[in-house]
């Protein structure tokens, strides 16, 4: 894409997606436990990883607000 302000919209878009996809996900796991412990091992992870890399803070707060939605939604799950 050579529109940068496109190519933005397009990746938010996706994100949005993906985000909704694993809430959906979240939500209807057979066993909610066992799906809140393989989160919290990838928030984990995915933290370790981004650590040793130069980001902005908005980095970091974006991934904690993924994981914090995920979160609610399988402990939202009936």
């Amino acid at each position: 894409m050579k529109n940068p302000e496109r190519a933005i919209s397009t990746l938010t878009g996706m994100v949005h997606g993906l985000f909704m996809t694993v809430q959906s996900l979240a939500k209807t796991h057979p066993n909610r436990n066992a799906f809140l412990n393989e989160l919290e091992i990838a928030a984990q992870l995915g933290l370790a990883n981004l650590e040793p890399h130069p980001i902005d803070d908005s980095v970091i707060v974006g991934f904690q607000h993924v994981i914090d939605g995920v979160r609610k939604a399988a402990n939202s799950a009936t």
